[in-house]
């Protein structure tokens, strides 16, 4: 009997390569990158990177490869081969809140009635 491996849910991560580049500055690491290196969880080497201490899973990475953080603060690093083959990017989802809706649609509902009575004046002989 042949067999096939079944369908995974789809997995959303934070994602991050480092490059050799960007290793010298933060600046353009995101915020759970940074907050790992000032508690010492992050270390960057001449040649590679390291996670380790108190992040859930400790591993060694070289320039190029992806840091990963899954929705529950795991973080890993990923090959960059295994990455290109396992994930794609997706866009940002905003969220917003229901006072910002509720706004939105007294705004909307207010520039119907200024449309409809600028529409109603010019009917007017």
């Amino acid at each position: 009997m042949k067999y096939r491996r079944k369908p995974i849910a789809p997995e959303v991560v934070d994602a991050f390569q480092m490059t050799k580049a960007r290793s010298s500055s933060c600046a353009e690491w995101p915020g759970w990158l940074c907050r790992l290196k000032r508690e010492g969880n992050f270390r960057i080497g001449e040649f590679a990177f390291s996670i380790g201490q108190d992040v859930s899973l400790r591993g060694y990475g070289d320039f190029d490869d992806w840091i990963l953080r899954d929705v529950d603060g795991k973080v890993s690093i990923c090959e960059c081969n295994v990455f290109e083959a396992m994930y794609e990017p997706m866009e940002e989802v905003v969220e917003i809140s229901e006072e910002a809706w509720d706004k939105l649609f007294a705004d909307l509902e207010l520039i119907c009635k200024r449309k409809k009575i600028a529409r109603d004046q010019e009917d007017k002989p």
